[in-house]
């Protein structure tokens, strides 16, 4: 879920990225040093270093969060549930029995 969202926005960011490029790639000729305005190289390399950068950035926290078990409710592993005396949860102890 958290990987589809993630790639989702990768596509929309590399569309209007690499659109914005090639327009603007004309206008940069002059700062741009031995490489054409629309060198397919540069342009791909660019990708897809961006694209390994927000695919690692998003799936490590993904798995991190994904190996973690919380209790739910949050007082489930208390003494205190398990005598039925969980104020914040007191109508839905009959759920978690």
């Amino acid at each position: 879920m958290v990987l589809g969202e993630a790639g989702a926005m990768l596509a929309i960011g590399l569309f209007i990225g690499v659109t914005l490029a090639l327009a603007v790639g004309k206008t940069a000729t002059a700062m741009l040093f031995n490489v054409k305005p629309y060198d397919p190289l540069t342009i791909a390399l660019s990708a897809t270093a961006l694209a390994a950068v927000a695919i690692l950035s998003s799936y490590l926290p993904a798995r991190r969060a994904a190996r973690r078990s919380i209790p739910w409710p949050p007082c489930a592993t208390n003494k205190i549930l398990r005598l039925g005396r969980c104020a914040r949860f007191q109508g839905t102890l009959t759920a978690w029995h």
